[in-house]
C-alpha cells in the first residue's frame, strides 16, 4: 500500500545513517522494516524464567551458557563519542555475521570457501568498565564481558559513557573507559561450532547463566538516563535486602529507526540468586 511504501522509505533513510551504503544493506533493512519500525523482535531471544516479581521490576533466571561475539574500543580506531564506538563496533560485528554479505568469519562446514552466514539474535550488547591507563592498552587487547546494546556500573561508581576516550587523573594513576559491545549467537552454537572470526577484533567467548533484577522501559535511552534509572533501582535492590552481584547493564532490543515509544529497553543488575529467595515474596 502507499503507507506501507511511505513507511518502508523513511525507514531506509534513517537507515543511510547507521549503516554503510551497499545493496546488501539495502536488503537487510527491506526484510526486517515493517515489523521493526513497529517495535517487533522478530530474532530470537534468550530465554528465562521469571522467578520473582515486584512492583518496579522483577527477577529473571537465565539458566543456559550463551555464545557471544565481542569487540573491544582497545581493538578499533580511535573514537570521540559513545555513538562513534557503536556504529564502528556495530559495523564490525554485523560483517562478522554477514549483514554485508560475505560473513568475515570462517565457516565450520566441511568444502565451504565463503564464511557462514549467522543469523541476527537480540539484545545487542554494549558495555563500559572504568580501567587503568595501563591495563590492556594495546591493540588486540581482550576482555571479559560482564553480561548482555550495554552499560555498566563498576566498582561502586555509575560510569558515564559520554566521551569514550576521555581520561581522568586519579591520584598517580590514570583511568580510561573502556567500551565493548557484543552480538549473542543463536543458541544452536557452542564455543566448539561457533564460525571462527577473520577479524582479530573480533572475539568469541561464552556468557554463563545468571540471575538478574530486571527493569523494563521504552523511548531512546541515553547513557545519562540509563545512569538515572539504574541508580533509583539499586536503591529499590537495596531496601529489598537483594544482594548486587555485578554492575548493572542496558540492553536495547530494537534497531535506531523503530518508533521510539515501541522501544523494548531493560536495565539487568545481576543479583545472588540466595537473597532472592529470602527478600522477596
Amino acid at each position: 500500500s502507499a503507507h506501507t511504501r511511505t513507511a518502508e522509505a523513511r525507514t531506509l533513510i534513517i537507515a543511510r545513517r547507521y549503516l554503510p551504503h551497499s545493496p546488501e544493506t539495502f536488503t537487510f533493512v527491506r526484510e526486517a522494516t515493517m515489523g521493526s519500525v513497529l517495535g517487533v523482535i522478530g530474532v530470537e531471544k534468550p530465554q528465562y524464567e521469571v522467578v520473582a516479581e515486584k512492583e518496579t521490576y522483577h527477577i529473571r533466571k537465565y539458566t543456559s551458557a550463551r555464545v557471544e561475539a565481542v569487540v573491544s574500543s582497545d581493538d578499533l580506531p580511535p573514537h570521540q563519542t559513545d555513538k562513534e564506538f557503536e556504529t564502528q563496533a556495530f559495523r564490525t560485528l554485523a560483517k562478522y555475521i554477514g549483514v554485508y554479505g560475505v560473513p568475515a568469519n570462517t565457516a565450520t562446514e566441511p568444502n565451504s570457501a565463503a564464511g557462514e552466514k549467522v543469523p541476527m539474535t537480540a539484545p545487542v550488547i554494549t558495555s563500559a568498565k572504568v580501567v587503568s591507563g595501563s591495563e590492556g592498552g594495546s591493540q588486540g587487547t581482550r576482555i571479559a564481558m560482564t553480561a548482555p546494546v550495554i552499560t555498566t556500573q563498576d566498582g561502586g561508581e555509575i560510569l558515564s559513557n559520554e566521551a569514550a576516550d576521555l581520561t581522568a587523573t586519579g591520584g598517580s594513576r590514570k583511568t580510561r573507559v573502556r567500551r565493548t559491545m557484543s552480538f549473542l549467537l543463536p543458541s544452536t552454537y557452542t564455543l566448539a561450532t561457533a564460525p571462527p572470526p577473520t577479524n582479530p577484533a573480533v572475539v568469541l567467548r561464552e556468557r554463563p547463566p545468571q540471575t538478574v533484577a530486571v527493569r523494563e522501559f521504552t523511548w531512546k535511552c541515553s547513557s545519562k538516563r540509563a545512569e538515572e534509572l539504574a541508580s533509583e533501582m539499586l536503591g529499590w535492590l537495596d531496601t529489598d535486602k537483594v544482594e548486587v552481584a555485578g554492575p548493572w547493564t542496558l540492553q536495547r532490543y530494537n534497531p535506531p529507526w523503530t518508533v521510539p515509544f515501541l522501544m523494548t529497553n531493560e536495565i539487568h543488575i545481576p543479583v545472588s540468586p540466595a537473597s532472592v529467595g529470602t527478600t522477596m515474596g
